[in-house]
């Protein structure tokens, strides 16, 4: 877990929230649809690891360290002095790491052997990191943060002067991060140099990294957080629920967060909220994010949840437990969740929980317009798509409605309200939409087509439509009188008495010319 709460606080949490009604509107099976079980007969608070050889190690309460293969077959077991409520890491060389709650930090081989173990002299929880250089660094509940190198020769000490959470390190980073009881994150390079610290109101989250190596935490009290590299803030965004999980961050770069209350929540990297998806049960457990694919999150209400990188819910699934430990994600893309009991468990997300059908099979799908902006003339009338893609499992009511800008409805359109249904397998519904003719020479005018996914709290899909003003048609101005004095005309206002007049002129011009310059032309003057 990412927060050291007392296991009777959360036991009593548990209970609190363990009959919580859910109501899911996605494929649910009454069995359990693990590939395969195994039980450790221990309680498990920790987190498992997943080796480079597709390996599980898994920490129990009751000291015992498991490995186990993919299959679930136990490939050994070794017993240490503490319980076991941090997650082991393993190291550069292929040792497994990991500190005990009686303040010991172990070095294990692959093969189950103890290397080496170091007392840091501490009565409560150890956590355990490793850096790009091979460093081991052990913070320790009394704020002290031990460096090692791989034999376990002990490099220095960093005394941070105040109650230690947890420990973290950044993937191809040198150095590692630290979180605080009193809600502080600190983070140090490989030599225990403090490079900056930022202070929040309540026990804070692991940190988690986007591509450009912005922060991302989550506190004990709701907030989201976002650093810059420096340590600077960015954003933050309050949620008014406890979150005990650690945001994810997909592959887009979008970052997850769930709160205790069980509703998923995504952000962009600016803070802009993206989707909102309630689980409908409690969360603890940070949330597995694959590349492309679901976003996957255990319940206290011994269910799996995948849900769509849109915020779609794709399937839910039963387990046997409630899971408190973090989900791993294997190579071949199976889950592998972990009770409170010590149930170890291997979900195969290539098949749905409901007859081995295909995963597509359950999917509702997302509804949107088929474009995100329509422009009509007054007086105009059109058909608008709406379509549903990503799946088209089950029925699907959207509320389709209108919404002014700068538009009036009854004067500038024509309002809609009105409830379209999707059944099972259709992906396209149409609709008419009218413009009104207003008769006024006014500017362009807009306003919106929302739709709405009936029972979902995800954000709706929205369309703008333009509205252009068509001028009306006016009867010809009067042209108005020349400004430009007229030459004298003759009394005659014949068309003959004016041609003839034109005629003197031009008659009048050639004769000057001529005597100016001396020729002869063919005009007797």
């Amino acid at each position: 877990m990412k927060y050291f709460q007392s296991k009777t606080i959360r036991n009593s949490i548990y209970v609190l929230f363990f009959m919580s009604l859910i109501n899911s509107p996605v494929a649910f099976s009454e069995e359990n649809a693990a590939s395969w079980s195994v039980s450790l007969d221990s309680e498990v608070w920790s987190s498992p690891l997943l080796t480079v050889n597709n390996n599980l190690i898994i920490g129990a309460d009751d000291g015992t360290l498991f490995s186990l293969s993919q299959s679930g077959d136990e490939l050994w077991n070794v017993e240490l002095q503490g319980s076991v409520s941090s997650t082991p890491i393993e190291t550069s060389n292929g040792s497994i790491v990991v500190g005990t709650e009686n303040g010991q930090v172990y070095n294990i081989s692959s093969e189950g052997k103890i290397q080496w173990s170091f007392d840091v002299e501490t009565s409560d929880n150890v956590s355990v990191r490793e850096t790009r250089k091979g460093i081991i660094f052990a913070g320790a509940s009394n704020g002290e943060v031990h460096a090692f190198d791989s034999d376990g020769e002990l490099l220095y000490t960093v005394k941070l002067g105040e109650p230690l959470s947890n420990l973290f390190a950044k993937p191809d980073s040198d150095g590692v991060f630290v979180t605080t009881q009193n809600g502080k994150l600190v983070s140090l390079d490989h030599s225990g140099m403090r490079l900056w610290e930022f202070q929040t109101n309540a026990q804070v989250s692991a940190p988690v990294f986007d591509k450009s190596g912005n922060v991302y935490i989550t506190t004990l009290t709701g907030n989201v957080i976002s650093l810059d590299q420096a340590g600077r803030l960015r954003w933050t965004s309050a949620l008014n629920v406890p979150i005990w999980a650690s945001p994810v961050i997909t592959s887009n770069d979008n970052v997850i967060v769930v709160g205790l209350r069980g509703k998923a929540r995504a952000f962009d990297t600016t803070g802009t909220l993206l989707w909102l998806n309630d689980i409908g049960a409690v969360v603890d457990s940070t949330p597995v994010s694959t590349v492309e694919g679901p976003v996957y999150f255990a319940t206290r209400d011994n269910r799996v949840v995948a849900i769509s990188q849109s915020g779609e819910t794709r399937w839910t699934t039963p387990l046997a437990t409630p899971i408190f430990a973090n989900l791993v994600l294997n190579e071949e893309g199976n889950l592998v969740a972990v009770g409170i009991d010590g149930l170890v468990s291997m979900i195969n997300t290539e098949t749905t929980p409901l007859n081995l059908a295909t995963k597509q099979t359950l999917f509702p799908g997302d509804i949107t317009f088929e474009l995100p902006h329509y422009s009509f003339e007054e007086g105009e009338q059109k058909t608008i798509a709406l379509i549903r893609k990503n799946g088209s499992y089950g029925a699907v009511d959207v509320r389709v409605f209108t919404k002014e800008i700068t538009a009036s409805s009854g004067t500038d359109f024509t309002a809609l309200d009105f409830t379209i249904r999707f059944e099972d397998g259709e992906t396209e519904k149409q609709f008419a939409l009218e413009s009104a003719s207003d008769n006024t020479d006014e500017a362009d005018e807009t306003f919106e087509l929302v739709a709405e996914v009936i029972g979902s709290e995800k954000l709706n899909q929205k369309a703008l439509v333009e509205l252009k003003n068509v001028k009306q048609q006016e009867a010809p101005s009067p042209k108005p009188e020349s400004s430009v004095t007229s030459m004298p005309q003759p009394a005659a206002s014949s068309k003959s008495g004016g041609t003839l007049f034109i005629s003197l002129f031009l008659l009048s011009i050639i004769c000057i010319y001529r005597r100016a310059k001396g020729t002869q032309l063919n005009v007797k003057c």
